[in-house]
């Protein structure tokens, strides 16, 4: 039987997973305090490389509740990684300001028409 607590087990699992496969490894046991955006990124692009475009979709999905999570609880201050699936799956590394930790994405790209810096 189909319960809803079956179903929120299921995908419980399959959340997990994702981010125990392509995540944990890289920075699972990095500080909270201590993550950029440029961490994930990084992952990000080894997906990219592959192909995995709805993995990294989502991916974010998944990394933004948690860092909205982490803001809710007040254990961050602000939310550094309000990455959107299409954003991140078009960053070009020329894109990324490391020494000022920002991200440029330049007008041409957002529907505003206006370049957006993210840091």
């Amino acid at each position: 039987m189909s319960t809803f607590k079956k179903v929120v087990t299921d995908w419980f699992k399959v959340t997990w997973n994702s981010l125990e496969l392509h995540i944990f490894p890289y920075i699972g046991n990095k500080s909270i305090f201590k993550l950029k955006a440029k961490d994930f990124i990084k992952v990000m692009e080894l997906l990219r490389a592959n192909g995995k475009l709805e993995t990294i979709k989502r991916l974010c999905q998944r990394i933004n509740e948690i860092m909205f999570y982490a803001v809710n609880i007040g254990l961050i201050e602000w939310q550094l990684l309000t990455m959107r699936p299409n954003e991140a799956v078009r960053v070009k590394w020329q894109e990324i300001d490391f020494n000022n930790c920002l991200w440029v994405i330049h007008a041409e790209k957002m529907k505003m028409r206006r370049a957006y810096y993210h840091s």
